[in-house]
This record gives C-alpha cells, sequence and structure tokens, in this order.
C-alpha cells in the first residue's frame, strides 16, 4: 500500500521555497508513460498502469484505488510492459489483471517532471517531501505541473496527514485529489 497526499502549488517559485526550507534532498528528471487497453479497461477500474524513467532506472508500477489517501502498488524495475501481468501477479496485484491484459496495451498519455525530494522525520514517521514541476501531456494537448507529494515511507498515517496540512497552511498550497495520470487522460 501507498500512502500519499498530493498538494498543487501556485508557481514553481513556491516549490523552490518548500525545497529551501528542507534541504539536502535529491533532484532528477522524471518521464512516466501511462498504459491502458484499447477500450480503456485499466482506467474503468481507475487502475493505472506506468512505466516511469526516473534518472538511469526505469520501473514498472501498477496501482489500484484505495481509500483515503492510501492505494494499492506494485512496481519492479524493467524497460518494457511486455509479459508485465504475469510478474505483476506474482508481486501480489489482483488476479483480474491477468485477464484484462491478455488485450495489447498502448501509451494513453504521460507526463515529463523534475522532482525534488528529500526525506522528512515528523513525529514518529518518516516522510518523503517531493516537488515536481513539468508538464503532463496527452497527444498534443499539455498542461503545467506544479505540485508536492508528502508519501509515507514509515510510520503513522495521521502524522503524514499532519505534516501536509502544516505545508499546505504554510505554502498556500490546495490539496489535490486526483493522480498525475488522471489529470493526464482528461486533457
Amino acid at each position: 500500500m501507498e500512502f500519499e497526499i498530493k498538494l498543487v502549488a501556485p508557481d514553481v517559485n513556491v516549490l523552490d521555497s518548500i525545497a529551501f526550507a528542507f534541504p539536502q534532498g535529491t533532484e532528477k528528471a522524471m518521464s512516466a508513460r501511462y498504459f491502458d487497453t484499447a477500450s480503456g479497461a485499466l482506467s474503468a477500474r481507475k487502475w493505472t498502469l506506468r512505466l516511469r524513467q526516473e534518472g538511469e532506472k526505469k520501473v514498472l508500477t501498477f496501482k489500484t484505488k484505495g481509500e483515503g489517501y492510501a492505494r494499492g502498488e506494485w512496481e519492479y524495475e524493467t524497460d518494457t510492459t511486455d509479459g508485465c501481468g504475469k510478474i505483476l501477479l506474482s508481486l501480489g496485484a489482483p488476479q483480474e489483471l491477468e485477464s484484462l491484459l491478455q488485450a495489447p496495451l498502448h501509451e494513453v498519455c504521460g507526463a515529463e517532471f523534475t522532482r525534488r525530494a528529500t526525506l522528512v522525520q515528523y513525529g514518529e514517521s518518516t516522510l518523503e517531501l517531493s516537488c515536481d514541476s513539468g508538464r503532463l501531456y496527452k497527444g498534443e494537448k499539455s498542461q503545467i505541473i506544479c505540485e508536492a507529494e508528502v508519501e509515507l515511507k514509515e510510520g503513522r498515517e495521521e502524522d503524514a496527514v499532519a505534516f501536509a496540512k502544516e505545508l499546505a497552511t504554510r505554502f498556500a498550497l490546495k490539496e489535490e485529489s486526483k493522480s498525475k495520470f488522471v489529470r493526464a487522460i482528461n486533457l
């Protein structure tokens, strides 16, 4: 399970202020390509299949809808979606995925962004604070993204929520309930 809260920043200057307030992180260029069947079988279930380039590393991630800020997540390093069904099932993904992935997959949208990330100790928890700036795209359409994410790495969900609320108040951020995928597919 992944527990993550997304917060939208009004502009990249706000992300710069956050990165200055929480230094000693890493910065890397990232890109994400999202895949689905021609019938949209995955997105109809609110599932996401993403192939992301993280610096030199490529990671395939499958996510399912959860409750609140939580969702199911399975991932492994690869540079292709070929044969991903069997591997994801072996990692514990829902069995229904096997039949859905009998249909060919195609890229439906994507994202290109720079991520600045750092670990933050808050309360009894370790959180990852990421600041993402770049763009979402679908075909020729695109939209700027400027957001912060608070992800619980270890500890209590309550700490992640409290930290996200403090961050939102301090930097005038607004909570975003839609993932990068949902915002890109809706362009």
